[in-house]
C-alpha cells in the first residue's frame, strides 16, 4: 500500500460524497426552483463521472512495488507512491513513481544493485538501461511539476 497515493482515494471519496449530498439535499417544489439548482446538479453530476477516473488511479497503483518485485526487479526505497495510472500493471509495463532522494542517488542504487543481480547496466545520458538474456528494462528519471520521478519500463523501450 505505500505505493498508494492517498489522494486519489480522498478524490473520489470527495467526488461520491458531494453528489450524494447534493441528491439528498434536493428539495425542489417550483419549476423555478428547479432550474435555480441546475448549475449545482451539472458540478454533482460532474463530480459522480469523475470519481471513477480517481479510483481507476488507486487501482492501478495499489501493488506497484510488489509487481515490480514479480519481474525481478528491485525496490529502492528513496522510490515514493505511484503516479497517476502508472503502477506496472500489464500489458503495458511502467511504473511512475516520485522520487524521495535525487535521482542520481537512485539510479546509482540500481546501477549497483541490478548488476549484482546479473544484468547488464548500460548508463544513458538520464537513464539506466539493463539487459539479462531475453529481458530487457530501462530506468530513467523525467522532471515532474514540483519535484522528479522516476519511471522504470519493462521491457525497455527501443534506444535510439
Amino acid at each position: 500500500m505505500d505505493s498508494l497515493d492517498p489522494k486519489m482515494l480522498i478524490y473520489g471519496v470527495a467526488c461520491l460524497g458531494f453528489f450524494a449530498t447534493w441528491l439528498l439535499g434536493r428539495q425542489v417544489e417550483t419549476l423555478e426552483n428547479a432550474f435555480d439548482s441546475l448549475p449545482a446538479a451539472l458540478v454533482a453530476f460532474g463530480a459522480l463521472l469523475m470519481s471513477p477516473f480517481f479510483f481507476y488511479y488507486a487501482w492501478q497503483q495499489v501493488g506497484a512495488k510488489a509487481r515490480l518485485v514479480q519481474e525481478h526487479l528491485p525496490v529502492c526505497e528513496a522510490l515514493g507512491h505511484a503516479v497517476g495510472a502508472q503502477g506496472g500493471r500489464p500489458p503495458r509495463g511502467i511504473w511512475r513513481f516520485e522520487a524521495r532522494d535525487d535521482v542520481k542517488n537512485i539510479l546509482a542504487y540500481y546501477e549497483a544493485v541490478t548488476t549484482t543481480a546479473g544484468w547488464k547496466v548500460e548508463r544513458k545520458k538520464n537513464g539506466v538501461l539493463l539487459t539479462k538474456a531475453g529481458d530487457s528494462a530501462a530506468i530513467w528519471w523525467e522532471p515532474a511539476g514540483d519535484g522528479q520521478q522516476i519511471v522504470i519500463q519493462k521491457p525497455a523501450p527501443p534506444v535510439r
